[in-house]
């Protein structure tokens, strides 16, 4: 009896202390402390240390300390609603709006409205806002005909046709898997080698919101 009161004290002690360890400490980040809305719509963390926070009032960069803000009507879009924001393989920052695909120029510390311009130069012809950002900080654009992979190492343009498929909504990625969501809530597998979509399945998407996301976990199920 003592034995087993004795093995439960170490072992009670050990949890505690473990805990202990692990104590983890929480900071709000909010308006009051200068983040552009409290409404986030996404978080990156860039390859310089930044978190970039995008909300429904603005982009905010957070360095640990303080915030600075960036407001897209002042570079001729018609509000400050962020969606997106991702970093590709190049270190470019990339933004999503409604409409607009905009670009963070690191030099001149400012966001341009030349997101079009910059896909143009990856061979991305035609305007799309739909962009999203692997893993391996590759980049995928969806358009109504093709969904396009740009790979910064191979500096080379994959282009999938989507045979008159329904939108592109969402993408997932982890490691070497890529899936799409489609808005009639079907979900493909993205094969770059033959450059054809696998159907793996579908889903009813609910009409409560028109945001939704596809996910990968660690065992790359959907």
């Amino acid at each position: 009896m003592k034995k087993a009161f004795l093995i439960l004290f170490i072992y009670c002690g050990l949890m505690s202390t473990a805990w202990s360890q692990q104590n983890l400490n929480f900071k709000t980040l909010d308006v009051k402390g200068g983040l552009a809305d409290n409404y986030v719509r996404d978080i990156t963390r860039d390859s310089y240390g930044f978190m970039w926070f995008s909300t429904i009032n603005g982009l905010s960069r957070y360095d640990g300390y303080v915030y600075k803000n960036y407001m897209l009507d002042k570079v001729g879009v018609y509000n400050n609603d962020v969606s997106r924001v991702m970093e590709t393989a190049d270190g470019m920052l990339w933004l999503v709006s409604d409409n607009n695909v905009l670009v963070y120029n690191r030099q001149k510390d400012a966001i341009e409205n030349n997101g079009k311009e910059m896909l143009n130069k990856l061979g991305i012809k035609k305007a799309t806002n739909k962009l999203y950002v692997d893993e391996s900080h590759n980049l995928w654009a969806s358009l109504n005909e093709a969904l396009y992979n740009y790979n910064y190492t191979k500096k080379s343009l994959t282009v999938i046709p989507l045979n008159q498929k329904p939108d592109v909504i969402d993408i997932a990625s982890r490691g070497d898997v890529t899936a799409i969501l489609t808005n009639d809530g079907r979900f493909y597998r993205v094969d770059l080698n033959s450059k054809k979509l696998i159907y793996e399945g579908e889903t009813k998407l609910s009409n409560i919101s028109r945001y939704h996301h596809l996910y990968l976990d660690c065992r790359m199920r959907l």
